[in-house]
């Protein structure tokens, strides 16, 4: 079982926490927006979730950032997935970091030189699907 953080509570980043737990995995989330915070904490009563901002040290530090074997960076804001991933790297030290892209221009800016292992382009990821569907054999109505 790993230990996850993933910062950034909306509708990515819930998702993401929700299929963890469901694996068994440990998760710990933070999230700026008080509302994201009340709504997931009731909604996953198993994920610690917290008030506070990925780019903030202090903040991920009381997340105990330090404890995680991953961190997310799932906000819809590149710039803030990338100060996350930066820190979490570099100043903390965890092993694997994922991030959230969100504009897929900034792609390129998701690399090991900022602290990504693992960038995923939603744009991109949704295509591949989409390209796999149309080789799939539709039923018959």
């Amino acid at each position: 079982m790993a230990v996850a953080l993933i910062v950034g509570a909306g509708k990515a980043g819930a998702a993401i926490a929700e299929r963890l737990l469901a694996e068994g995995h440990h998760v710990r989330m933070i999230d700026p927006r008080p509302d994201h915070v009340a709504e997931l904490s009731a909604r996953l009563p198993a994920a610690k979730v917290r008030l506070g901002s990925g780019t903030d040290p202090r903040d991920l530090e009381a997340a105990e950032i330090r404890a995680c074997d991953v961190v997310v960076a799932a906000t819809g804001a590149d710039e803030v997935n990338l100060v996350t991933t930066t820190l979490a790297k570099y100043e903390f030290g965890v092993e694997r970091v994922v991030a959230r892209v969100v504009d897929r221009r900034n792609i390129w800016l998701f690399d090991a030189d900022l602290g990504v292992d693992v960038s995923l382009d939603e744009t991109e990821l949704a295509a591949k699907a989409v390209v796999a569907e149309l080789g799939r054999p539709t039923s018959a109505s």
